[in-house]
């Protein structure tokens, strides 16, 4: 919380009595609405402080509880540009608010200038989609149509669950590499043997749950006596669990594995409150974000961890999360939607959830939408005659299971992102729609499935050109291209191409020495071009900086055409290895060096790289 809440809480703790808005923002020197805006921020999706006929009020403890717990909070407030730009579309877009321009420079600490510089980059980002954000009359506020605040808020949120909701990472750094493997050893082990489901997601849900009961169980000196043949699929992970980390796993603990391992079998029974309950978290979701999710990938796991939830809190048992603060950083709308869940938990069961048990619905709606980010979407149109189209989805779900985000569309909502597949048992009346698209049977036989299968791996052809397209798009900048630069040597080319990089403040004035350190431990000269880059990652910027020499330049007795010097960050390691390999497979095509050196500015070198990716 931000220090006029801090301000708001101890008003109402001096007060100790019911008190009108009008009587708070007078005493605060602030507006009615500021302090309706920060209750709402403060009660979060538990009304702890409450608002009636005879005003605002809350017990003295709470406010006292909520106090002590502020500095935890403090370093949730949004700190960079990143972190400010989600907070902002969180609430000018998602929350539909228009607060003063003053408020928000107050509550994150920042100058009137940084947030006008926020505006700015906000446009700069979003602009190709005709969302405009600007500040008017002292207030924040944004103009464009509602579609495309769709396509803002999705792209926001899949931006933000970009490498945040790897479980394997968070869980590796937390409780070390050699546990969490040994889990997950088990886990595959006995999901082989078991014939079960092992698709990444399912395996990830189920290596968390057990990382967290092995992580709090009572560790004991003495093994407990092996038992040669457990009795069910529960007792004979437990027993593995025991053996191998020498604990002793409590019979609460148990019934969550068992639990786990009825989830993973599809043997579990959900209760019929439960079913309800994830269908309309469900269709909440996609309703107020815009996000598909999947009923086999989200709700039934989402079921499993609702079922052993509502058996755990009716107990009033409590299960620490330790990932809670880092989750909640992670992204601040996966968060919000986690709150709309357990806003919708207590409404359907009475109980309100705790930031921890939250953060646990945050971990599921996260890793949902990072691992169905990385899927293609597939559109399926059938006619409803009778269980036709039942049956049509039916057969494609259960052969594409974990391939694909599989949904229904109709004939007048058809997407239009090229980057689809739209399979049909309906002929579609034009034929210049922008998407993958295939017809079949509306009874799909197997000549059918083949049909899809083969479409579907165009379609993850052209999303993996694309994707590459886009990376190297951030990279490139005018600044930075160069038709034959001035220089004699490799060494004096590098020098140059480092330095400008440099002055641009896009690296450091050590690249250089790190990029000809590289240089001379082994030539980065292929036939035709060169990749150099430094020895280790140094960037302020990711960047790749070009020079074109159309008469060919002696790298060191290689004749080459062009020169891509690679700056890269500490944590871009991964963009190297998605930008690098498929930079060199491109360039090795006979000729293209030469033909690229040939391009009279970027837009038309860039031109020429894209028509040529894979």
């Amino acid at each position: 919380m931000n220090h006029r809440e801090q301000e708001l809480l101890h008003l109402l703790i001096k007060l100790d009595q019911p008190v009108s808005v009008k009587t708070l923002a007078k005493k605060l020197g602030l507006s009615e609405r500021t302090i309706r805006n920060y209750i709402y921020e403060l009660n979060g999706n538990n009304p702890w402080i409450s608002t009636s006929k005879n005003g605002i009020s809350a017990s003295i403890s709470d406010l006292k509880a909520h106090l002590q717990t502020g500095d935890d909070q403090s370093d949730l407030i949004a700190q960079n540009p990143a972190q400010r730009s989600s907070y902002l579309i969180k609430l000018l877009l998602l929350r539909k608010q228009n607060p003063l321009a003053s408020e928000i420079c107050e509550s994150l600490f920042i100058s009137d200038s940084t947030l006008k510089a926020d505006l700015i980059r906000l446009n700069r980002e979003y602009s190709d989609t005709g969302i405009r954000f600007r500040m008017r009359k002292g207030r924040l506020e944004y103009t464009g149509e509602e579609k495309n605040i769709r396509k803002v808020i999705r792209s926001m949120i899949r931006q933000e669950t970009q490498d945040h909701y790897r479980y394997m990472e968070m869980l590796r750094e937390m409780f070390g590499n050699e546990m969490v493997s040994s889990i997950h050893t088990i886990w595959s082990d006995l999901l082989s043997r078991w014939s079960a489901d092992k698709n990444e997601l399912l395996l990830a849900n189920l290596i968390f749950h057990t990382t967290m009961i092995v992580s709090y169980s009572k560790t004991i000196e003495k093994l407990p006596e092996l038992n040669m043949q457990p009795a069910s699929m529960h007792e004979e992970l437990c027993q593995k669990l025991e053996q191998n980390f020498a604990i002793l796993i409590s019979d609460v603990d148990k019934r969550k594995l068992e639990m786990l391992c009825l989830q993973c079998t599809h043997a579990e029974h959900i209760s019929k409150p439960v079913v309800e309950y994830c269908l309309r978290v469900k269709e909440r979701l996609e309703k107020d974000y815009f996000i598909t999710f999947s009923e086999e990938s989200f709700v039934s796991m989402f079921e499993s961890h609702v079922e052993v939830l509502l058996s755990r809190v009716t107990r009033n048992e409590r299960s620490e999360n330790p990932l809670t603060k880092s989750i909640r950083m992670a992204s601040p709308v996966i968060y919000e939607m986690a709150i709309s869940a357990a806003d919708e938990f207590y409404q359907t069961f009475g109980v309100i959830l705790d930031e921890g048990e939250i953060a646990f619905f945050a971990l599921h709606i996260g890793a949902h939408v990072e691992f169905a980010s990385n899927l293609p979407d597939i559109y399926l149109l059938c006619p409803f005659y009778h269980n036709l189209q039942e049956q049509f989805e039916s057969r494609i779900r259960n052969h594409f299971q974990g391939q694909a985000c599989i949904q229904r569309c109709k004939t007048d909502s058809l997407p239009d992102s090229p980057l689809v597949l739209v399979v049909s048992a309906l002929p579609l009346e034009s034929m210049n729609y922008p998407f993958f698209y295939t017809q079949i049977s509306p009874f799909v036989s197997e000549h059918d499935l083949q049909n899809i299968s083969e479409h579907l791996d165009k379609l993850k052809r052209a999303i993996a050109s694309q994707k590459r397209k886009e990376q190297l798009e951030e990279l490139f900048f005018d600044e930075c291209f160069e038709i034959e630069p001035e220089g004699k040597s490799p060494q004096e080319i590098l020098k140059a191409m480092s330095l400008r990089l440099a002055k641009l403040n896009l690296a450091p004035g050590k690249l250089m020495e790190s990029v000809l350190e590289r240089e001379s431990l082994c030539s980065t000269a292929y036939e035709g071009f060169a990749i150099p880059h430094p020895l280790h990652p140094c960037a302020f910027r990711p960047s790749i900086s070009v020079a074109l020499f159309p008469d060919g330049f002696n790298w060191n007795g290689t004749i080459i055409y062009c020169v891509f010097l690679m700056s890269l960050r500490n944590d871009d390691l991964s963009l190297f290895r998605e930008v690098y390999e498929p930079l060199i497979n491109l360039l090795v095509h006979p000729g293209l060096p030469e033909i690229l050196s040939k391009s009279k500015n970027l837009e038309s070198f860039k031109k020429t790289v894209y028509e040529h990716l894979p």
